[in-house]
């Protein structure tokens, strides 16, 4: 059987061109098809976690295993999976695809046997990876496979269509099998990428950093970073830590907001962005976004770094209606 990868930033053209899969007697799958508080379905398995699913499942997507979803049935000659983004999760999933489908490119994928890596993953999709522990090999993976993706990056086209990534997935997939099997080809070359790209940390956090947000002259609140790479793990400046980040990628123009708490904080970080920006923006309560393909201003930024700012400052005195409201 085979597997064909479809990305959209628009979740009605992502369900159109599914649905039109399905009419043509393919199966589907989506993995992280997920558009604020709307999922987009397939008919053989929907792997989503972001907010309330009711009844879709909280597993991360990087967890499924190849039995845990229908996927292969005599009936469908090609499996044809939705996604609306490509990170370590999203590939997770489509792994699990892959290798139910038999399609995965090498004969013995065994994701079971690299299971705390996996499970590390899910943490770091979930807590940040600035809650990661480094000290573990799985770190050493993650970056391995982070170096990876900065280089080889997937984006959704700009005006909402979709377009066929199957070629792109494979490459990830490939790139994890080398990192997580010591011998491969280029597993030396991958985890060196890995180490210079944890190295590489402290110049991200100087070049990253615009402005701290203080309440009264006290410890920073909230930092705001801008980047072409990912910067929402970055909660020290110097020798402080911040409660949250607002991240902009300068790449994409999409903003992220986090919380150094992860899920236990206060505040939820994908309703506070679906205030801003709608209900098509969405995550997770430690760290969510703007809508998948939308361009924010850059400007509008320093107004959302001190409107978060003034609701953490109030809700850690208990006095706060709207941290209450955005819990």
């Amino acid at each position: 059987m085979t597997v064909k990868v479809l990305i959209s930033s628009n979740a009605d053209n992502l369900e159109s061109a599914l649905r039109e899969e399905e009419l043509a007697g393919k199966g589907t799958v989506t993995v992280e098809a997920e558009y604020g508080d709307r999922v987009v379905r397939g008919s053989c398995g929907t792997m989503a976690h972001h907010g309330p699913r009711g009844g879709v499942g909280s597993k991360c997507p990087c967890l499924y295993v190849a039995g845990d979803l229908g996927l292969v049935r005599p009936d469908y000659g090609e499996t044809v999976v939705g996604i609306s983004h490509i990170d370590l999760d999203t590939i997770g999933g489509l792994w699990a695809v892959f290798e139910a489908a038999g399609a995965f490119p090498h004969p013995k994928p065994d994701k079971p046997s690299a299971w705390p890596f996996w499970r590390a993953a899910a943490f770091v999709d979930l807590n940040g990876p600035h809650r990661a522990d480094r000290t573990k090999e799985t770190y050493l993976q993650l970056a391995a496979y982070w170096a990876f993706g900065r280089e080889n990056r997937v984006y959704p086209p700009r005006d909402g269509g979709v377009k066929d990534v199957t070629v792109d997935v494979v490459e990830h997939l490939h790139a994890l099998h080398e990192i997580l099997t010591p011998g491969a080809d280029r597993h030396d070359e991958r985890m060196r990428a890995g180490a210079n790209l944890i190295d590489a940390e402290a110049e991200l956090e100087t070049k990253s950093f615009r402005s701290a947000f203080r309440q009264k002259g006290g410890a920073p609140i909230v930092l705001f970073r801008e980047s072409d790479r990912f910067v929402n793990h970055l909660y020290r400046h110097g020798d402080e830590v911040a409660a949250a980040v607002v991240g902009y990628n300068t790449d994409t123009g999409e903003v992220t907001v986090s919380f150094e708490a992860g899920d236990k904080s206060p505040i939820s970080a994908r309703r506070f962005v679906q205030l801003l920006y709608g209900p098509e923006a969405g995550g997770h309560h430690g760290i969510a976004g703007s809508p998948r393909g939308g361009v924010i201003a850059r400007d509008t930024l320093a107004s959302v770094q001190h409107l978060l700012g003034d609701i953490l400052s109030v809700t850690a005195t208990g006095k706060c209606i709207c941290g209450r409201c955005l819990s």
